[in-house]
């Protein structure tokens, strides 16, 4: 994929999914989510920045909470697929890394929940 775009092209992609400025889930640009999902675009180093200065990789975890009732409610249809495959690669991403690890797997963050569900499975 793009994992030498350079700095001013990806954090035109990071807005261009509203997630910084949008907490409504419906209102995110998916497409470009899951690309850089998907795609190599999420270095280590630009995975350690979205998520110890912004609150991009806080909210799109929060989408997958099964507390937040957000995800986990939406129907098994072909539309709702790209919401499936965005978690795969954000997690798939997350767990390769030192930095995600530490969020899914710290018992005091908030998503100790996921962490939770990768060590039972």
């Amino acid at each position: 994929y793009f994992a030498d775009i350079d700095e001013a092209k990806f954090q035109m992609k990071i807005k261009a999914t509203k997630i910084l400025i949008e907490k409504d889930w419906h209102k995110w640009h998916w497409e470009t989510i899951l690309e850089l999902c998907e795609g190599n675009l999420i270095t280590t180093q630009r995975l350690e920045t979205l998520m110890q200065k912004t609150k991009f990789i806080k909210r799109l975890l929060n989408f997958f909470l099964p507390s937040k009732q957000q995800f986990i409610n939406l129907p098994w249809k072909i539309e709702n697929l790209i919401y499936a495959k965005t978690g795969y690669h954000l997690f798939k991403r997350l767990v390769q890394d030192k930095i995600g690890r530490k969020t899914l797997s710290s018992p005091e963050g908030d998503f100790h929940e996921l962490g939770v569900t990768f060590d039972e499975n």
